[in-house]
């Protein structure tokens, strides 16, 4: 099987990227999966936030011109626990999102006004959020064969499309997105929407626990205001004796 992880990333972010090669991405590669950076340079398409899902489409046509049978598409602040990844036997699988017809008024400074919130029911579907998806050959030609609509969100978007066609979505557990980032359990497979600080620290791993206090030989008291030390207690030793030597010692009574 052809697996591809796709990671979505611009320009701008080069420390992302790094964080990504200083951790990660060497570990996926041994294990035998693919990996590609795609800016919109690459691709032929802008390289800004509005533009997402023309730049996915786009990925998803370089993967199938590629012969990939499965893609794990990624954004550029998330962590892959490698040993723990595996493709799942799903066209469309990650963390799910709640359908909502949300704008992006914190745009603003970019695109006065900022983009208003869509009618209520733009986008019915529940879909899986763009941090990290899984997609396999059959969901791939479909997003490719499908025209855009006037969504921002690329994830919002391939739910939208999937739904329509049927794909249903998978749910896998251990697909975390911590905005304000603390360690999940040690059974997770990716976290996602962290800082190059946080996926630094989550290669690293938690650190060793400390070492236990030394047991002194003694016990400090406090008698009539003046510390004193008085030596600890020795355990007391006890003899194990066997059936013979108890059987012998009964005998001298």
């Amino acid at each position: 099987m052809n697996v591809l992880i796709a990671i979505v990333t611009c320009k701008q972010n080069s420390a992302r990227r790094q964080a990504l090669l200083d951790t990660w991405v060497p570990l996926a590669q041994a294990a035998g999966y693919d990996v590609e950076f795609f800016e919109g340079d690459r691709l032929g398409v802008p390289d800004d936030y509005v533009h997402l899902p023309l730049k996915a489409k786009a990925i998803f046509k370089w993967a199938l011109d590629h012969n990939y049978d499965r893609v794990l598409k990624v954004d550029d602040d998330v962590y892959v626990k490698v040993d723990t990844l595996k493709p799942p036997d799903a066209d469309y699988a990650g963390a799910n999102n709640t359908a909502n017809d949300y704008g992006l008024p914190k745009y603003s400074w970019r695109y006065p006004p900022g983009i208003p919130a869509f009618p209520k029911g733009t986008f019915p579907n529940d879909y899986i959020c763009g941090g990290a998806v899984w997609f396999s050959r059959k969901a791939i030609q479909i997003l490719v064969d499908t025209p855009l609509n006037n969504d921002f969100a690329d994830d919002r978007w391939v739910g939208q499309v999937m739904a329509s066609a049927g794909i249903p979505r998978t749910i896998l557990p251990f697909h975390w997105g911590k905005k304000n980032f603390n360690p999940p359990t040690s059974d997770y497979t990716v976290v996602f929407d962290i800082a190059p600080e946080a996926i630094r620290t989550l290669h690293q791993g938690p650190p060793p626990p400390e070492p236990p206090p030394p047991q002194l030989d003694y016990i400090t008291v406090i008698i009539r205001g003046k510390e004193i030390r008085i030596p600890r207690p020795k355990a007391p030793k006890y003899q194990v004796m066997g059936q013979t030597e108890r059987a012998r010692r009964r005998g001298r009574r």
